[in-house]
């Protein structure tokens, strides 16, 4: 009898915890003008458990917003609603990760209301694309410490003679320094000889500065700047919408251009690369007599620039090679860069 009590009351409270949320959905273009005919979905993440013990898998109001963007579905929030939508010459909105709506109101009467902006299908380009991971194989290790290093986005590498880039889009100066050796519980003479045969099976030579990039803790500082003047980049926050399949607006701006920015990390710490800023980038800027840009190239990074203290770098990055052209709208089926390269398999725009 208790133990048929104590299943009616957990029954009972998740039955309650999934009572009806009417969720208000507006669709609206980045003018804030209303769009109609948008297929709208909104989808409960959880199933619902009735009292008798069975389960409902989880609901979707699927609909079409109206002639003022409006559309209203019904979801069960204990473990989130999700919304999803899309319309032909439009860019979706939803794209992983999509954004889980809690709902903290258990009564029947909850709304929750969300403004939706889609961006529009303009003008999607070819660029040089490439993306990259860190503590990936696609990470970029920077070649020199305490020493400027420059990266060709139309290359996708490092400058020569540490790579095949011809031309520095942006600048990177590394400086790192070990703390100590994790505590992984063994004698430190049994961790290296793990550490050195883990190496030499993935065919790297292994010696002592190896084990204490594999094996180490260390704290670090990326500097990020530009070989020219009026060279620079801009941080998007506001206008960075990470459930929009294209997440930035379309062109680079053509002002506010910083020409330095720093990260500082610590292997001991938790890192803090965001998913829901970005970056515009100018670049190649080339002067008029009176220091007037005269003509210059633009690029933009998805994303914060993910660094590790050990000495690596990533970001996934977009670059028009058409001087003055500041349209960065992607066409993913155009990428400039070879398939054969590394980071090339870009599905964004």
């Amino acid at each position: 009898m208790k133990i048929n009590l104590i299943i009616f009351t957990f029954l009972a409270c998740a039955l309650a915890s999934q009572a009806a949320t009417t969720v208000a959905v507006k669709v609206v273009g980045k003018d804030g003008a209303p769009i109609s005919e948008a297929e709208v979905k909104v989808a409960s993440a959880n199933a619902k458990i009735a009292l008798d013990g069975t389960i409902t898998p989880a609901d979707e109001s699927v609909g079409y917003s109206d002639e003022d963007g409006l559309f209203a579905g019904t979801g069960y929030g204990p473990m989130g609603i999700s919304i999803w939508v899309k319309k032909e010459g439009y860019y979706p909105h939803g794209y992983p990760p999509a954004k889980t709506y809690r709902i903290t109101d258990k009564t029947n009467e909850a709304t929750l209301h969300e403004t939706v902006v889609l961006r529009s299908i303009e003008k999607p380009i070819p660029l040089h694309a490439q993306q990259s991971e860190i503590w990936s194989a696609s990470q970029r290790e920077i070649p020199l410490m305490d020493a400027w290093v420059g990266f060709d986005f139309e290359e996708g590498d490092w400058v020569k003679p540490h790579g095949d880039g011809k031309s520095s889009d942006v600048l990177f100066r590394y400086n790192g320094e070990f703390v100590k050796f994790v505590d992984a519980g063994w004698p430190m003479e049994k961790l290296r000889e793990v550490n050195r045969r883990k190496v030499e099976r993935q065919g790297r030579v292994w010696n002592e500065e190896v084990f204490r990039k594999e094996a180490g803790l260390w704290k670090g500082t990326l500097e990020i700047s530009f070989p020219s003047e009026k060279e620079g980049l801009v941080k998007v926050e506001e206008s960075f919408m990470p459930h929009s399949v294209l997440r930035m607006p379309h062109q680079a701006p053509e002002d506010g251009y910083a020409p330095t920015h720093v990260y500082q990390e610590a292997d001991s710490e938790p890192h803090t690369f965001r998913d829901d800023v970005g970056y515009f980038l100018r670049t190649r800027v080339v002067l008029d007599r009176q220091g007037n840009i005269e003509s210059a190239n633009y690029a933009k990074i998805y994303g914060d620039f993910q660094f590790s203290p050990k000495g690596y770098v990533a970001f996934d990055y977009y670059f028009n090679p058409t001087p003055n052209d500041r349209n960065l709208e992607f066409d993913p089926k155009r990428n400039l860069l070879p398939d054969n390269v590394e980071g090339s398999n870009v599905i964004l725009p």
